[in-house]
């Protein structure tokens, strides 16, 4: 079901129209929230305009089908985006909600499109309850939250701004109390518009905390010149290769072949310095997430396993995916039995070897990467935790309940610390 809203001004006071969700069948629906709350209002705002942009209309979408029929807009959209990123393609976006958060949230999506009926912009968000002490508070965040990096709104390219002040206020008029954006970069457009909006508000409280960078490579350039950029890594793969003479990468960048790459991947994985740590390995959810997705995603090479061995030793194994001209270096993980001989460095290194020989010209080595890149970027993204918390009744009730549970933490603490003396 969708709301249609056209933007009618900046500041402007907002009007509000609600329809109730569909998906309230056993099993979908959430709980009640506090006071009778619940999460299925599907409401929009009318929203401001940057100048030069009126005649943008926002539209909630919740229903599933319609969701679902925006599929060729949202990802042609996507490769229009300044900087387009696997993690916000439709089905990317849709399994990570549907495997790990599908039936306890609501799926909402903001679309803003131009007075000829384009779409400009999309914000694939989430509704859902969790528990604060004693109570219930309603989150709206991204609707993937799960095996993502940098995530935020679709928006073409010099539309940014314009749609974020389009679908802040949209959002602004669901029904929540706290909205969540990690790892929002910090010079993108994103941070502006929220502090526009909430940041000398009496009604709402935003926080912001650094939350890492992302790391660039320049793919633009040949091999022969990044090799001969990196004297450390040149040493490493030269003694790589006389231990590992007969060493090979194997592909599975297909839907017919990703599914056994990535049971090499889990092998390896298993046999990692962190296992059950990493990717498809943390359970058995994170496995059927890439089950559902991967295969979609290897459709014309999109994505794959790569796998190094040396004869029958498997060695280190790599997902990667490609969108548009960038390469997203998702997560390598290596067998600790060969970790003396730089496993991780060795074969990102022949991956990029790989991608330096190809179409792609930019590639991303995202937010957690391992220090020892940081020398092979070009460039980094720095990001930024923000949040949003409404000033509301159930606010102030969280507020008086901290100092009542603090207190009974500490009891159960002291009487833990008595009977552990007797």
């Amino acid at each position: 079901m969708a709301v249609e809203a056209p933007i009618v001004g900046l500041r402007c006071r907002m009007s509000r129209t609600c329809a109730r969700s569909d998906r309230t069948e056993a099993g979908h629906g959430p709980d009640p929230g506090p006071a009778g709350d619940t999460l299925d209002p599907g409401c929009v705002a009318a929203a401001q305009a940057s100048e030069g942009y009126d005649g943008l209309k926002t539209t909630v979408i919740q229903d599933e089908a319609e969701i679902q029929g925006l599929r060729l807009e949202w990802d042609e959209l996507s490769l229009q985006a300044a900087s387009p990123t696997i993690y916000e393609t439709f089905d990317y976006v849709m399994a990570s909600w549907r495997v790990f958060d599908g039936r306890k949230s609501d799926l909402v999506v903001i679309t803003v499109r131009d007075d000829a009926g384009a779409l400009v912009g999309l914000a694939p968000l989430r509704r859902r309850q969790r528990k604060r002490g004693l109570f219930r508070e309603v989150v709206l965040e991204y609707a993937a939250t799960v095996e993502v990096d940098r995530l935020g709104v679709l928006a073409s390219q010099n539309h940014e701004s314009a749609v974020w002040d389009a679908v802040v206020p949209a959002a602004l008029d669901l029904s929540w109390d706290v909205w969540e954006l990690p790892e929002t970069p910090s010079d993108g457009p994103c941070v502006p518009a929220i502090r526009a909006t909430f940041g000398n508000s009496d009604d709402f409280v935003l926080s912001s905390q650094p939350s890492g960078a992302g790391l660039l490579l320049d793919l633009t350039q040949t091999w022969e010149e990044f090799f001969g950029q990196h004297k450390s890594f040149r040493k490493r793969l030269k003694r790589f290769e006389r231990e590992f003479p007969n060493h090979e990468i194997d592909h599975y960048l297909d839907p017919s072949t990703v599914g056994a790459g990535l049971d090499i991947y889990e092998r390896i994985a298993d046999r990692s310095w962190k296992p059950g740590k990493v990717g498809i390995s943390k359970s058995r959810m994170h496995r059927a997430f890439y089950d559902d997705v991967m295969p979609s995603l290897a459709v014309n090479g999109r994505s794959g396993v790569r796998v190094l061995r040396s004869g029958t030793d498997l060695i280190a194994a790599d997902i990667t995916h490609v969108w548009g001209s960038t390469a997203f270096f998702h997560c390598a993980v290596y067998d600790e039995a060969f970790a003396d001989h730089s496993p991780g460095t060795i074969f990102t290194g022949l991956v990029l070897r790989e991608f330096f020989e190809s179409s792609v010209r930019a590639g991303d080595l995202l937010t957690g990467h391992a220090d020892y890149l940081r020398a092979w970027s070009c460039g980094e993204v720095e990001t930024q935790d923000l949040t949003v918390r409404r000033q509301n009744t159930r606010a102030r009730l969280f507020d008086v309940q901290r100092p009542i549970l603090s207190a009974a933490k500490r009891a159960r603490a002291a009487g833990s610390s008595r009977r552990a003396a007797v």
